[in-house]
């Protein structure tokens, strides 16, 4: 069943993004015209990193479209995670789906340990400054479609639950000109200590941007950090007849693929 969002449940969503400048890369063309349009189809669809950059809260992949940014958008299993005492007291927070490096648009499931109540999980959607909620009703196992657009009229949130049927937006009228997309998972720590909730590994498939599929441009693949202490892995981006799909992990000093 499809719920309308309430807009008299507005609830402001502590949300701290690190701005993460993306540096484009320009091809001359010369000589062979035929030729250097194929290197720079190549260039196109391959160059992910093979070591992921750092950033203060994203595990996941950041993307600049050319051209603008019309939507984006990314599908995953909400995962069964747990809060320890540090966790509880540090408001332990994650947040799993699209959003982008300016005024808040973005659609989430969070993850949040709390002192005074535990693990809970939360819908977290907003379309600007005006329009942001929050919503109780997903749970661990549920499938998830994550989406954010902008077109000439408006801009959107989305989050439709393919589990349960649930579908929550928030829109904003007009473009609201946000030009950069992280998909994957934003991690942090309100009260500082413990880095994240505690869980395993989050795939994320049917990554899109601008209705492409996101390893058909130029991502940059992030881990993240809070403070000197890596919370949680991203894996390289696949793209294939499954679409662009990656995992998200905790850390682990056992497994650690960045720690060299």
């Amino acid at each position: 069943m499809s719920l309308n969002v309430p807009r008299s449940r507005s609830v402001l969503l502590h949300l701290v993004v690190a701005v993460t400048a993306l540096a484009g890369a320009a091809i001359a063309i010369s000589g062979n015209a035929n030729a250097s349009i194929a290197a720079a189809k190549n260039t196109r669809h391959t160059g992910i990193a093979l070591v992921a950059e750092e950033s203060q809260f994203l595990a996941g992949y950041q993307i600049a479209p050319t051209g603008g940014l019309a939507s984006a958008s990314v599908t995953f299993t909400v995962p069964s995670f747990t809060c320890t005492t540090g966790e509880d007291n540090a408001l332990a927070e994650q947040f799993d789906g699209v959003y982008t490096d300016q005024e808040p648009l973005y659609a989430f499931v969070t993850e949040q340990c709390y002192s005074s109540f535990g693990a809970r999980y939360m819908y977290a959607f907003g379309a600007g400054t005006c329009c942001y909620f929050s919503e109780t009703g997903v749970a661990a196992g549920d499938v998830v479609v994550t989406s954010i657009f902008q077109s000439g009229s408006s801009t959107y949130a989305e989050i439709h639950d393919l589990t349960n049927g649930a579908y929550w937006f928030a829109d904003s009228a007009g473009n609201l000109g946000f030009t950069t997309a992280d998909i994957g998972s934003q991690v942090a720590s309100e009260q500082g200590g413990e880095p994240a909730p505690n869980f395993k590994k989050i795939k994320f498939w049917n990554a899109t941007v601008n209705g492409d599929y996101l390893g058909f441009d130029q991502p940059t693949q992030y881990d993240a950090y809070i403070g000197s202490d890596l919370a949680a892995e991203s894996s390289s981006l696949t793209t294939n007849v499954n679409g662009s799909t990656f995992t998200v992990s905790k850390y682990n000093p056992r497994s650690c693929r960045a720690c060299g």
